[in-house]
């Protein structure tokens, strides 16, 4: 128990590696000495460790940094879809929406829905205003219905300019007015 105790003190503290090396060490000998529940809470604590180090280098805009803290924390509970959460944000800051689309469909499947389609329709809304920027119509019409698929109509002004130039008007209108 002092070890974890130790490791709760150390995550506190934010020394995670030193909180994560504790409750190894807690989890390891608690299993010798016939203490499940210690050594079972020693195991649940760490991936906490790492979603809250991930948390720390999300807010610092280290987003590959904080990939890799979520990734550990999903190695050891991949039905955490907060972690699936801010792994898709991280990987749709690092412009992998390939990856961002795979983990925010995690997190909806581990009871993040909302928030991850609230951050696929962001991620689409993003890329729409740079396809619309570059003047690329059609990707800006894509990304627009896409945005749109997740709730978020903040672009139809852009997608329905961009229908008008490629001469879609049906849509061009339906944006205009949705």
């Amino acid at each position: 128990k002092l070890l974890l105790s130790m490791g709760k003190e150390a995550a506190n503290a934010k020394d995670m590696d030193k909180a994560i090396e504790l409750l190894a060490q807690a989890q390891k000998l608690a299993g010798e000495y016939g203490q499940p529940e210690v050594a079972q809470d020693a195991k649940d604590l760490v991936p906490q460790i790492y979603i809250a180090d991930g948390n720390a280098l999300l807010n610092e805009k280290k987003f590959a940094e904080a990939a890799a803290e979520y990734q550990k924390a999903l190695d050891l509970n991949g039905e955490n879809g907060m972690a699936w959460l801010r792994l898709g944000m991280c990987k749709a800051n690092t412009g992998d929406t390939e990856g961002a689309v795979a983990a925010f469909t995690k997190a909806g499947e581990f009871g993040q829905k909302d928030a991850a389609d609230k951050q696929l329709g962001n991620m689409y809304l993003k890329a729409a205003v740079a396809s619309y920027k570059a003047k690329n119509n059609a990707a800006t019409l894509e990304n627009v219905l896409k945005a749109a698929e997740y709730g978020n109509t903040k672009a139809n002004i852009y997608g329905g300019m961009a229908a008008f130039q490629l001469k879609k008007y049906d849509e061009c209108i339906s944006l205009l007015e949705g």
